[in-house]
């Protein structure tokens, strides 16, 4: 569980890590609300429990014995945790963090990315990704050929997904789940902020969704973690650096080593390296605080008036407040 490559790789191949940007799916009031069905034939979840870091009230779920949870979202109502030993996904509410359903899917689900009517899963074990029906807590469908690999997202009425191994894009159709493909060439973490669809790696570039060529913006290596409305963020494992795609130009430099994730919250960024949250001020560019988490956190979202984060080591869905 070294840099966001690394992590991403060995999810691929055995068990834990990818990231990047979940700005790229529409937001949650975008979204149908869709009634959760009672789980069926699922054992009861047990209990929160209430524990602090570092002075802050925390909420633990356990999710299972060895679930090692990966990503964490907000959609359709609901918290969604992708369970990547189990190759389950936990859909929690998120008043009581009671769980609603344990829906069946393809092995190794990592990162999710939402679409108008359906959540989708990668498939970080198998091949693309699984649409999970929001309304039936049901896994419909898989589409695409490849194991993939860090974040999807939704761009272009499509959903874009890397696959490292095969170096490989895949652009799935959300709509008819028909898949297409484009040579990733060495540019294999997505975002996509605006109308531009943007690609990291070997550079930071611009990825034509006709063409697909890739215009240089920047001769930055690095693999995207997230993007706000107008900036890219991009980790080379020994800092973080923050980039206008308009001009290539990095307006700040984070000296954060081994990031996986960055995600954001109104006004807040929030940066995940190893065991570490740290929340930065984009108005600033200054951290304004740094939290030691208790295990290792792949994933985070601001959602329901709460910090979410999954616990890898520790298997639970971690609730906080600050």
């Amino acid at each position: 569980m070294r840099s966001l490559k690394h992590l991403a790789l060995m999810v691929v191949m055995i068990c834990t890590f990818a990231a990047c940007n979940p700005a790229s799916a529409p937001a949650a009031g975008s979204q149908p609300a869709a009634a959760a069905p009672a789980s069926t034939g699922a054992a009861p979840a047990p209990t929160p429990i209430t524990t602090t870091i570092e002075g802050i009230t925390v909420r633990s779920l356990f999710l299972g014995t060895d679930a090692a949870p990966l990503d964490v979202t907000f959609a359709f109502g609901s918290i969604w945790v992708a369970n990547h030993h189990r190759s389950t996904v936990a859909r929690v509410d998120p008043e009581t963090m009671s769980v609603q359903a344990k829906i069946k899917v393809a092995p190794g689900p990592g990162w999710f990315v939402a679409t108008r009517d359906a959540l989708w899963v990668s498939n970080q074990l198998a091949r693309g990704l699984t649409r999970i029906d929001p309304s039936t807590n049901s896994a419909d469908t898989r589409s695409g050929d490849w194991p993939s690999c860090l974040q999807p997202v939704v761009a272009f009425a499509a959903i874009w997904e890397s696959a490292c191994d095969a170096h490989q894009i895949m652009r799935i159709d959300p709509k008819t789940n028909a898949s297409t493909y484009n040579s990733a060439l060495g540019h294999e973490s997505l975002a996509f902020m605006g109308d531009r669809l943007m690609a990291g790696g070997d550079e930071l570039a611009r990825l034509d969704p006709v063409t697909g060529s890739f215009e240089p913006i920047a001769a930055l290596k690095g693999w995207i973690c997230g993007s706000d409305a107008e900036t890219v963020w991009i980790s080379d494992e020994a800092r973080v650096y923050r980039v206008r795609p308009s001009d290539g130009k990095t307006l700040a430099t984070f000296e954060i080593a081994k990031v996986g994730l960055v995600r954001f919250d109104e006004d807040r960024a929030l940066v995940l390296s190893e065991r570490q949250l740290f929340v930065i001020d984009p108005g600033t560019n200054e951290i304004v605080r740094t939290i030691a988490l208790t295990g290792f956190s792949p994933s985070i979202v601001a959602a329901a008036g709460a910090l979410w984060l999954t616990n890898f080591d520790d298997s639970s869905l971690i609730r906080l407040v600050l």
